[in-house]
């Protein structure tokens, strides 16, 4: 989105905002209540929550930028200021205020479940990203 907007393409006003870890757009071409949705190599969307930047990207696939009504940004981006406010509170250590596991035989909850790389996916990750796969 940057290097559209640095090459003229889009009109692109956007901004880092600390407190959440991200950069945040405000407009495009004058407009609004911009997202994206990730759609995997079988063309199946999937709705999320993460930051671009951190988005786990696999082959085949394609990324659209949509617009809402600007609601689900913003339920987005309370979510990044809490985490960044739990941050801080656990000295920088990431720990989930609920973590739950359903299944068949019941559904387990666990509270502020504190949260370590095991880089599964050095691969892909560089050693100490923490990602879903290490809540598990």
């Amino acid at each position: 989105m940057a290097h559209l907007g640095e090459r003229g393409d889009i009109s692109l006003a956007y901004h880092m905002d600390e407190k959440m870890n991200t950069h945040i757009i405000e407009t495009i071409d004058g407009q609004e209540g911009w997202w994206y949705e990730a759609y995997y190599s079988n063309d199946w969307p999937e709705k999320n929550a993460f930051r671009m930047d951190t988005y786990p990207y696999k082959n085949d696939t394609h990324i659209e930028i949509v617009r809402d009504s600007g609601q689900r940004a913003q339920a987005i981006y309370r979510t990044f200021r809490e985490e960044g406010i739990r941050l801080a509170q656990n000295d920088g250590q990431i720990v989930i205020p609920e973590v739950t596991i359903r299944s068949p035989k019941g559904d387990w909850s666990f509270e502020n479940v504190r949260v370590t790389s095991h880089n599964i996916r050095s691969d892909l990750f560089q050693e100490g990203a923490v990602t879903a796969l290490d809540v598990i």
